[in-house]
């Protein structure tokens, strides 16, 4: 029961209930419910909203509420490195929010960066990195990069590390391919297996550099011989900046030959084209340079049968909603 409205009081932001129940009982920091998350882990769920249907976003906290209750927690002694059920430590998730601040401050807390989930590699640095949170990814990148391979490099943006995994000639240097265990945040996107073909080792660099927006990177990555449609885990890089509203990188793709209306499977939807993606999260922009480019707006995804206005009326996306209706 006290676990309950603990929960509450953190969802209400209401710091002062939830300190009554911790000085009550200061045990309560330290228990679990059934998926093992702690009240720390629910603090930093907060720090987001949304409705899930779209990748969430960090809730407005102009009196800095949120923000004090993640660190009243770790005052009260929570466990900066405790991990869920499924693994994931409070490092993990705020990595995964793109919270910078959180993200600091957990580290200033002695959370470990080192601790994997999900695979080998699978970092609190690759949950940024795989999502395209570039913010936090460099925000932890300053004190620490684990694991160190080419799909870090390049998701970093960082000419210098790419340098210790790939030669001029585009040849692959020894650890360019390891650690890569890590391909999926959840069971929602579909197995894979990594190998060590150096052609797939440099098209998922490629993939992780456009989702984090490194422009200055992918020109040496494609010269070394990453495709521009490189599949990695079933989608494009051109998928993932569509639906991310990266314009400069879906252009540089498409200028270098990307397909502007090929399908793939993004997460568990089959048969998405970019423009599905760029309609899902209302990306405008993205959306009018795909059109540009001839994007087939009549192409029906394999899973629900629906156009890319299909999707935009279905996710409420106004803007790329009026643009297909033409």
């Amino acid at each position: 029961m006290r676990l309950d409205a603990a929960v509450t009081a953190i969802d209400a932001q209401d710091l002062g209930a939830l300190r009554a129940l911790v000085e009550a009982d200061p045990s309560l920091v330290h228990e679990r419910d059934d998926e093992e998350h702690a009240l720390l882990d629910r603090a930093l769920w907060a720090l987001l909203v949304g409705d899930w249907s779209r990748p969430p976003a960090i809730a407005p906290d102009a009196a800095g509420v949120r923000m004090a209750i993640v660190r009243y927690l770790l005052d009260a002694g929570s466990d900066v490195n405790g991990r869920s059920q499924q693994g994931w430590t409070p490092l993990h998730t705020a990595l995964y929010e793109n919270h910078v601040p959180a993200t600091e401050l957990l580290l200033e807390r002695g959370a470990d960066p080192k601790t994997e989930v999900y695979g080998s590699g699978g970092t609190p640095l690759l949950q940024a990195l795989f999502w395209g949170h570039a913010e936090a990814a460099d925000a932890l990148a300053r004190h620490d990069i684990t694991p160190r391979n080419l799909r870090v490099a390049a998701g970093l943006g960082r000419a210098d590390l790419i340098d210790e995994f790939l030669e001029a000639d585009g040849t692959l240097r020894p650890g360019a391919g390891d650690a890569r265990g890590y391909y999926r945040p959840h069971d929602g996107f579909p197995e894979w297996s990594p190998s060590d073909a150096p052609q797939e080792i440099l098209d998922e660099a490629l993939c992780y550099a456009a989702r984090n927006g490194r422009e200055t990177v992918l020109s040496r990555l494609i010269e070394s011989g990453a495709a521009v449609d490189s599949d990695v885990y079933g989608s494009t890089p051109l998928h993932w900046v569509a639906g991310q509203g990266r314009l400069a990188i879906a252009r540089f793709l498409l200028e270098r030959g990307a397909a502007v209306s090929r399908p793939a499977t993004f997460g568990s939807q089959h048969g998405v084209t970019p423009l599905h993606c760029a309609a899902w999260m209302d990306r405008l922009e993205v959306a009018q340079l795909l059109l540009e480019h001839g994007a087939d707006p009549t192409v029906r995804d394999a899973t629900h049968d629906g156009t890319p206005l299909d999707w935009a009326e279905y996710m409420e996306a106004p803007r790329v909603a009026t643009l297909l209706r033409g």
